[in-house]
């Protein structure tokens, strides 16, 4: 059984999407297992994840990260938002 999620992300710019695609691109090049494939792409203010695993474990896993990761980039771009005002 192959398993995909596919998650469009939509941020408030394209600079944004930008660095958010630069921030899951270097995630997915270093993938830590053999058992996930992460894509990522970017286009205007989305950036779009697809993970694939034949592995359910694995999978989790990675949506788990993803998620813990795309919650960290948030949060850091509500900071650098914060102390510009």
């Amino acid at each position: 059984m192959l398993l995909e999620a596919r998650i469009a992300v939509k941020v408030s710019s394209p600079l944004e999407a930008k660095a958010v695609y630069e921030a899951l691109k270097v995630e997915a090049q270093s993938q830590p297992t053999p058992h996930v494939r992460m894509e990522v792409s970017w286009v205007g203010d989305e950036v779009h994840v697809t993970l694939l695993s034949s592995k359910r474990a694995a999978f989790r896993a990675a949506l788990n990260s993803l998620f813990r990761l795309l919650s960290a980039l948030e949060n850091a771009g509500k900071s650098l938002a914060n102390s510009r005002s």
